[in-house]
């Protein structure tokens, strides 16, 4: 996505998008592909660079906010 439109990478056939989704669901534990909640949890953490944007959009929207 970039300036919320899909780029030329995201645009793919529908049966490309299934095939994809299908095969990062089967490389998950299967235990995290239960109804049932995982034990144990599945770790998922932001990435370093998603932790820096959203510590820039924090601090943008302080700026705003103090005028």
């Amino acid at each position: 996505m970039a300036h919320g439109e899909r780029t030329a990478a995201g645009r793919c056939a529908l049966a490309a998008c299934r095939e994809h989704a299908l095969r990062e669901i089967a490389s998950l534990p299967g235990v995290v592909r239960r109804l049932e909640p995982a034990r144990p949890p599945y770790p998922v953490a932001p990435s370093a660079a998603l932790e820096s944007y959203a510590r820039a959009v924090r601090e943008a929207i302080r700026r705003r906010q103090e005028g």
